[in-house]
């Protein structure tokens, strides 16, 4: 199922929870092509400053069309994002089949 935070799941950036901070890019995602890399600190989306925890909240309120301004290695660098009709980071559920009851001695 797709994932419920709007960068991961449409621009390929997941952010680390409660900060700023890029934790992953997903691979040929509008994150991956735009240079951000994990460590990366998102200033602003769409000249609105970031603070804990809200990247998410304002990707999603913005949609499709990002201007990120970031930090990468103490120099201040601005992107443009659009969103691509690849989804990112789903989320994948492990269910265990009724009949594979004894064969979990492994885990």
């Amino acid at each position: 199922s797709p994932n419920a935070k709007y960068l991961a799941s449409h621009f390929g950036i997941y952010i680390q929870p409660g900060s700023t901070l890029v934790l992953l890019i997903a691979p040929d995602s509008p994150g991956f092509f735009a240079g951000l890399n994990p460590g990366d600190e998102i200033i602003s989306i769409n000249s609105i400053e970031q603070k804990k925890d809200n990247c998410d909240n304002w990707a999603k309120y913005f949609k499709n069309n990002l201007t990120l301004v970031y930090k990468k290695d103490a120099f201040i660098k601005e992107v443009k994002l659009k969103t691509s009709k690849s989804e990112y980071f789903p989320n994948v559920r492990i269910t265990m089949d009724s009949n594979s009851k004894g064969k979990l001695k492994w885990i």
